[in-house]
């Protein structure tokens, strides 16, 4: 949903597209369907069990090419750090498009003005709080993958603390 917020930002801001139902339609057709495939898929090789912390995929035979673990990066990480490139391309995209328009135009006057690239450019926090708060999941993802005998306390704490919470620094 993210993504879908980002490129909703993008096409109004840049393309000067109207919200429609059709466009809220095609967000739905591609997040639900997406979401369905990725939540099926690990059901194929029977990887859904105990896993652990925050994770339903389990990883039975401890193997960094364990089928669980594929299907781990394959059907989540992997599209959380897509979103993530994506949702920054598109941020930073409109902040430029913004800050370009206000050098052409001479630097911004009102205060309406002001507020607009104020807001704008605070846009740019949210791939920051996004890169900050699947950056330690990832890492101790990673971590297990590799090292799966040997857990890291420290990783999981980060986790617990930064995994939970995009909803606090959104």
């Amino acid at each position: 949903w993210t993504s879908c917020l980002a490129y909703h930002l993008y096409a109004r801001v840049i393309k000067h597209q109207q919200v429609t139902d059709v466009m809220e339609r095609r967000f739905h057709l591609f997040v639900w369907p997406f979401s369905l495939l990725a939540s099926i898929l690990p059901f194929t090789t029977d990887n859904y069990g105990p896993a652990g912390y925050v994770c339903w995929i389990d990883s039975t035979n401890q193997a960094e090419t364990d089928s669980g673990t594929v299907w781990r990066y394959v059907a989540f990480y992997m599209w959380v750090w897509i979103a993530l490139i994506f949702n920054a391309v598109m941020i930073f995209s409109i902040v430029r498009f913004v800050n370009r328009a206000y050098n052409i135009q001479g630097m911004p006057q009102s205060n309406t003005e002001r507020k607009d690239v104020s807001v704008v450019n605070r846009l740019k926090l949210y791939p920051a709080v996004l890169l900050v708060v699947w950056f330690f999941p990832t890492v101790n993802r990673i971590h297990n993958s590799v090292a799966p005998s040997d857990p890291n306390y420290g990783l999981y704490v980060l986790t617990a603390i930064f995994g939970p919470a995009q909803g606090l620094f959104n």
